[in-house]
């Protein structure tokens, strides 16, 4: 995620997300689970929540044989 505008002062919030990490405007996150999840940004005057949607994401199966 990245904001514009504001004064420059940015705190981030994304409750059900693990391992945020936040530089300026720019935020990184995760999400363990899909599904729809809320982020919020602020600069202590006006803030803004966006919604995120993260998809099921099937984990390939490794299959090998030992000859």
């Amino acid at each position: 995620f990245s904001v514009s505008q504001g004064n420059g002062n940015y705190t981030w919030s994304a409750p059900a997300s693990s391992k945020p990490s936040a530089t300026g405007s720019n935020f990184s996150t995760s999400f363990s689970t899909s599904g729809s999840y809320m982020v919020t940004v602020s600069d202590g005057q006006t803030s803004d929540t966006c919604a995120v949607t993260v998809p099921l994401v099937q984990v390939p199966t490794l299959s090998c044989t030992l000859y």
